[in-house]
């Protein structure tokens, strides 16, 4: 069996206050990256380490993130199957397809196919 690599997805991340609610605005997201990091880059935030700005990402613990791509632009030939290779997810988390679980793990350090 041949691999190849596809394009990389266009992901975009949100918070919500529970796992089962559906964040309320979604901005731009490098992965791999950081919530945080992404979070601060759309609000237009200084960087954390300058004086006290580090004290705006508290918040950001207590909330579920939501990563998301649409996979509508996924070519793939008759015959071939594309797999979504995770690496160092922080910390539980869920995969869902359509709106279905497809794959749930915690620790991070475990990889996920």
């Amino acid at each position: 069996m041949s691999r190849r690599r596809l394009p990389a997805l266009a992901f975009r991340v949100g918070h919500a206050p529970s796992p089962t609610a559906s964040p309320a605005r979604f901005v731009p997201a490098s992965v791999p990256g950081a919530v945080q990091l992404d979070w601060a880059a759309a609000e237009g935030w200084p960087s954390y380490t300058v004086a006290d700005e580090w004290k705006r990402y508290g918040w950001m613990e207590d909330v579920f993130w939501w990563y998301e791509a649409s996979l509508d632009g996924l070519k793939v030939a008759p015959g071939e199957r594309a797999f979504l290779v995770l690496r160092g997810v922080d910390y539980r988390y869920r995969v869902l397809v359509d709106d279905e679980v497809v794959h749930e793990q915690e620790g991070m350090f475990a990889s996920a196919e």
